[in-house]
């Protein structure tokens, strides 16, 4: 209460009671009727009070039929009305439940560049909110980079576009990072120096989703793959038409704790997998580049934890093979069932065979199929 306000009202319906000491006492407070900001402690309890004897005051004026005693009747019901938000409990709600609130606002993985999603939209509702999501490390940490984001003019998009990633990397203190990266329209300047700026933060990347240009694989390159030790899963393809050569898997190589990866349109040789000491700890494989079924047979028995593989169709070969028993694959999917024959799967819960061109008669492939799922049979199902 103000220093001048009684904390009751007098008997008196006399507007001269309380008009010009209440409207004094409340300017006091206005600041807070423009913004969703807590009031502090005291302040809290100045307006519950002056709340409560207005309250008071409108029940000694309820009796009264005075026009200037309906006045003021009026005014109190307007001014409880505009200052009771003031006190409400979502004003004064404990940070960790805020926080809670706010997770189920956030997806998985946010456009960084969308300033109307959350978390840069808690932000902008009061200083409070824009405290706690700048605060909480786990919502920076899921970036999504996609379409042509229209920000600022041409002349200053690049530096505005700069400004929000590493405003986002530093509130992420330090945490591990998911990025998904697949921008359109973008000047390669202002392509490369994006990528450049989260190719410093790379010894945080955990899961990283790429769909980038050829012309980005000059900066790829330079990602030392030694610190790639959080690295757990890859996604590697390029935008628009066209293939990503050989050198953009080169840091994966080197990731130590890799296990998930998937290229899509990325030309390479199997061997240069087979040389990669860290990917034999893969335990999920998806690409689409052909290889003979030779390479697959090598791959996978160099693989002994792999649980799923996704390959296309192979190269046919003329070598002479051996079958090869892989005693972890869960889920295998194919497009040459020629691989069937010399493949056994004791784990195997899932088999997909596309077949794009049927290259053998009917009953071959029905052996073939009847030939793989016997081998399959002759282990126990525990």
């Amino acid at each position: 209460m103000c220093a001048t306000m009684s904390s009751k009202f007098p008997a008196s319906t006399q507007r001269t009671s309380l008009g010009p000491v209440l409207v004094d006492c409340v300017k006091s407070y206005a600041h807070l009727l423009h913004s969703n900001d807590p009031p502090s402690p005291s302040d809290y309890v100045d307006i519950s009070e002056i709340l409560n004897n207005a309250r008071d005051r409108i029940e000694q004026l309820d009796a009264s039929v005075a026009a200037s005693d309906q006045v003021e009747k009026a005014h109190l019901k307007r001014l409880i009305e505009a200052y009771r938000p003031i006190i409400s409990p979502l004003r004064k709600f404990p940070v960790e439940l805020l926080i809670e609130i706010f997770k189920h606002t956030m997806n998985d993985i946010f456009p960084i560049f969308d300033i109307s999603q959350s978390p840069w939209l808690l932000g902008r509702v009061c200083r409070g909110w824009r405290a706690v999501s700048r605060s909480s490390a786990e919502f920076w940490t899921s970036l999504t980079f996609d379409g042509c984001p229209q920000l600022g003019t041409p002349t200053n998009q690049e530096n505005i576009l700069l400004g929000i990633l590493e405003d986002a990397l530093t509130l992420s203190k330090g945490s591990d990072l998911s990025i998904r990266y697949s921008l359109t329209r973008v000047p390669l300047d202002t392509d490369s120096l994006l990528i450049r700026t989260l190719i410093s933060q790379s010894y945080r990347w955990k899961d990283v989703h790429f769909t980038i240009s050829p012309d980005l694989v000059p900066d790829i390159r330079k990602i030392d793959g030694h610190l790639l030790h959080r690295l757990v899963r890859l996604h590697l393809e390029p935008c628009g038409l066209g293939v990503l050569p050989e050198e953009a898997l080169e840091p994966f190589l080197l990731a130590p704790n890799i296990r998930d990866v998937t290229l899509h349109l990325v030309a390479h040789s199997y061997p240069l997998f087979l040389h990669s000491p860290t990917w034999r700890r893969l335990t999920h494989f998806r690409d689409d580049h052909p290889a003979t079924i030779d390479d697959h047979l090598t791959f996978l028995s160099q693989r002994n934890g792999l649980e799923s593989y996704t390959i296309p169709w192979c190269i046919e070969t003329r070598m002479s093979l051996t079958p090869i028993t892989h005693e972890t694959l869960r889920s295998l999917q194919i497009q040459e069932v020629d691989l069937l024959q010399y493949l056994v799967c004791p784990a195997l819960e899932a088999l997909s065979v596309t077949i794009f061109e049927v290259k053998r008669p009917e009953p071959d492939l029905l052996t073939v199929f009847r030939q793989f799922f016997f081998s399959f049979m002759q282990y126990p199902i525990s």
